[in-house]
């Protein structure tokens, strides 16, 4: 098979391609297209999905513990790691899995990765499997997490992001536009960004060309930029949605060309829908995922529902004392790839909480998360000794004014509100807010107000709305 050097080259002397074609690497050959094999085997991958999505559910779990159970023995035998979780847990990966059985697997914390990452490595990881490459996850505390997955990890990477692409109906032969962190900080800064030819290196359809523009920038010059470079498509954080939109909005700029806004690694609140909404006209789209786990759930293509992708991963939610929770009810996200074999994460605590749903609006026997709290570190526990999770959304209806904020605890019993606001709050502004704080957080808190031109980012790029100087 080509490489992707070949692959370039061929296209440029096949007939040319239109977006959501099959990228052909043989020469000569255009329809049907014969596509390299990392692209091969994306789209087999993906045509199973195409039909494993319209299974009722008992057989989607019957083909999940077919995997697990396989996953599970090569961690035995080639995870020393696991190895040793078994044997203390009493856990036989041999046997028949139950839902008793499973829960003897002690949690994967995110220490528990930092500790013990030699022991977690695969001794012999199947040739099939590919490459290993180390990903890294740094978190709000700066602590990070590094991860070994396989080059088949990358392959299910590729086949989920081309279905949801799918399931939102984007038109491939359009500009995709970026606004995330980069590695190469200074190549994609204001005012040029980078410009590639693709949407992505290896994806299994031919697209437009891509732009990216490093998320350091001001909000003035995402604006200009996104205004010379006409993306069809918009992926950033929440956090830079809801300014960029806000922006637009109060200094009446139109960005015509945005037709979808696709959202990454933050909470995504309702209100931000709201205002790329009302900016742009355009809907906004969701997906859940991780860099140590990969892809865990999409958007539903019905609603605004999350429907977790279990060609990918087994997920759990569970309350305190390590029970399934029901729809409507908010549990603990536990998550095991079925894939990575080079350094299997079983019962990995994500670090996230999330309310279950019920039925998908759209059919799928998948299951449905309805809404993601944040993470565990958001949780507050309250001097009375109770326990709770704020509940973040619509803070600031009503206050336009607010372009960001941050909720920082001080001490027990304080709160500062840091805001970014066009103009200072005045006073029955701030008691507005403060009353809604000490309903939101179910405790009388003290609350002070401190304005500030911008907010800091944690160091992996995300905003966080909550941060404990107390917990």
């Amino acid at each position: 098979m080509a490489n992707e050097a070949e692959t370039a080259s061929a296209a440029k002397r096949t007939s040319p391609l239109r977006g959501g074609d099959v990228i052909s690497t043989v020469e000569g050959l255009a329809w049907p297209a014969i596509p390299d094999q990392r692209r091969l085997l994306a789209l087999n991958v993906l045509y199973q999905m195409e039909r494993s999505e319209r299974w009722p559910a008992e057989r989607v779990r019957r083909y999940q513990f077919r995997q697990l159970r396989l996953l599970l023995r090569h961690a035995a035998q080639h995870v020393p790691f696991y190895r040793e979780r078994f044997r203390q847990s009493g856990f036989d990966p041999e046997a028949r899995i139950t839902p008793e059985s499973w829960r003897q697997i002690p949690l994967l914390t995110r220490s528990d990765i930092q500790e013990n990452f030699a022991a977690l490595q695969s001794e012999a990881l199947p040739k099939a499997h590919g490459k290993i490459h180390e990903v890294f996850s740094s978190g709000s505390t700066g602590a990070p997490v590094r991860v070994r997955k396989s080059g088949l990890s990358q392959i299910f990477w590729l086949a989920f992001t081309a279905r949801f692409h799918l399931w939102n109906g984007d038109d491939m032969s359009q500009v995709y536009g970026a606004i995330k962190t980069q590695k190469n900080a200074a190549a994609a800064s204001y005012p040029k960004g980078v410009r590639a030819r693709a949407w992505g290196g290896g994806f299994p359809f031919a697209t437009g060309p891509s732009v990216i523009l490093n998320l350091n920038s001001k909000t003035h010059e995402q604006a200009e930029w996104l205004s010379r470079t006409k993306p069809a498509y918009l992926l950033s954080y929440p956090s830079i949605l809801e300014a960029l939109a806000k922006h637009c909005l109060h200094e009446g700029i139109e960005l015509p060309s945005i037709k979808r806004v696709h959202s990454m690694s933050e909470v995504l609140r309702p209100e931000v829908r709201r205002v790329c909404r009302q900016a742009w006209d355009a809907p906004v789209y969701d997906n859940y995922s991780t860099e140590e786990t990969g892809y865990i759930a999409l958007q539903c293509p019905k609603s605004e529902q999350l429907l977790v992708q279990p060609e990918g991963v087994y997920a759990e939610f569970l309350d305190p004392a390590g029970r399934d929770v029901g729809a409507g009810e908010i549990g603990n996200m536990i998550v095991t790839p079925l894939h990575n074999f080079a350094m299997p994460l079983i019962r990995y605590e994500v670090g996230d909480y999330a309310e279950v749903g019920g039925k998908s609006a759209c059919g799928r026997q998948y299951q449905v998360i309805e809404r993601v709290l944040g993470r565990t570190r958001n949780m507050v526990r309250l001097p009375n000794g109770q326990t709770h999770y704020p509940d973040y959304q619509d803070i600031l209806d009503g206050f336009d004014h607010v372009v960001q904020f941050q909720i920082v605890r001080r001490a027990e019993e304080e709160l500062e509100m840091k805001l970014v606001v066009r103009r200072e709050l005045v006073d029955d502004e701030e008691e507005k807010l403060t009353a809604w704080l000490r309903e939101r957080f179910q405790y009388p808190f003290q609350i002070s107000f401190t304005y500030h031109d911008e907010i800091p980012r944690a160091p992996s790029g995300k905003f966080l709305d909550y941060i404990s100087e107390v917990d």
